[in-house]
């Protein structure tokens, strides 16, 4: 404000004065009818007004300056905190790639084990690495920090998943434990496996891609309406 006053003060005081100055050397004739003391009044009450309008500016554009600065420093710390947590996303992703990969692996050899009518004990063994592995891949504070700092899935969360595997593993150890388990034992438990896989874990993963690519996207957003204070 101290700078447009600096700048165009002295020029609007000088308009004053010259309007002033130009009045006293052509008379009021030159400015006002018969009615001098009306007219004078309405002078002053002009250039009062202009006054006014011109003192003003610097006031609105101080302010509108002012909150301006107040968006891009707001933009500046959001960019700034979600900075960090684009490794927790890129990591997190990386789990899910893994995850993925890990159960079409398995889902290959049990496969393989339906297609050569393996032994309920066969199949039961590789089921409960399965369970295993996938449990141990979801747990740890990830998915969780994830869910917290990132955004929180629509739908089942790891904590569900993760209560899921546990019963359904409970169940297998219960069938596996069983010293005439057949085939129809084997099939029920594969079919427990098909559903947590398929219809949990998958729509999980999915979710978790969903929720990170359009994190990175929005931030990506605000660090371009950043760029010129960085």
């Amino acid at each position: 404000m101290r700078e447009l006053w600096d700048r165009f003060g002295p020029g609007f005081m000088i308009f004053v004065v010259a309007i002033g100055f130009l009045r006293v050397v052509w008379g009021r004739e030159t400015f006002c009818g018969p009615e001098t003391e009306q007219c004078f009044r309405e002078w002053v009450s002009a250039l009062g007004g202009w006054a006014a309008v011109a003192a003003a500016v610097p006031t609105v554009y101080y302010l509108s300056k002012q909150i301006s600065d107040a968006r891009d420093h707001h933009r500046y710390s959001t960019w700034a905190a979600r900075r960090p947590l684009l490794a927790l996303g890129a990591a997190t992703i990386a789990r899910t790639e893994s995850i993925t990969g890990l159960f079409l692996s398995y889902e290959e050899q049990l496969a393989h084990l339906r297609e050569i009518k393996a032994e309920p004990k066969e199949v039961f063994e590789l089921l409960d690495f399965a369970y295993i592995h996938l449990k141990s891949a979801l747990e740890g504070d990830l998915f969780t920090r994830f869910e917290i700092e990132i955004g929180p899935p629509v739908g089942s969360d790891v904590r569900f998943l993760l209560d899921t595997l546990r019963g359904m593993k409970k169940i297998l150890d219960e069938r596996q434990g069983l010293s005439d388990a057949t085939h129809k034992d084997v099939t029920f438990c594969l079919e427990g496996w098909h559903d947590i896989v398929m219809k949990y874990v998958s729509s999980y993963i999915a979710e978790i891609k969903r929720i990170e690519r359009a994190f990175t996207e929005e931030t990506a957003s605000i660090r371009r309406q950043t760029s010129r204070l960085l």
